[in-house]
């Protein structure tokens, strides 16, 4: 390896690792997009920060559990901008998914509903599966 930067910015953080010419792509085991060269000499990793709060939120995808496929649906479902989440009902919105699609859902996307609406009106970021047990609980049936 001849050398690795990092550059930090509000949305990203970039870290770029200079190396011999490689015959394959590294393989990541993180939620990192890539990109190289045709020399395959450098390769430029990103890794995506999600919102510590929901003051920071600009986007779906700024708000932790959430990646393009969730941010499109939530867009399906009628909501426009992260704020659209505040104070809606995650069971609502999961019924309505089903419907929409018209096929049942994965009980994690709920699980989901649950951790993003709970981020947005205030909690702290907590993995979707945090919600799991509560969700089993209050809504045995699904």
């Amino acid at each position: 390896m001849h050398g690795v930067f990092s550059k930090i910015s509000k949305s990203h953080i970039e870290i770029v690792t200079i190396t011999d010419a490689l015959p394959f792509t590294p393989f990541v085991h993180l939620p990192l997009t890539s990109s190289h060269t045709a020399s395959y000499r450098t390769f430029c990793y990103t890794l995506k920060v999600k919102a510590k709060s929901f003051k920071e939120v600009e986007k779906f995808q700024d708000i932790p559990n959430v990646g393009p496929a969730m941010a499109r649906d939530f867009n399906v479902l009628g909501l426009h901008k992260p704020t659209d989440l505040i104070n809606k009902n995650p069971l609502a919105l999961y019924n309505k998914m089903c419907k929409v699609s018209g096929a049942r859902q994965d009980p994690c996307v709920l699980d989901t509903y649950i951790a993003v609406i709970d981020f947005m009106n205030g909690a702290p970021a907590r993995p979707w599966y945090f919600y799991t047990k509560g969700r089993k609980i209050e809504h045995p049936d699904i």
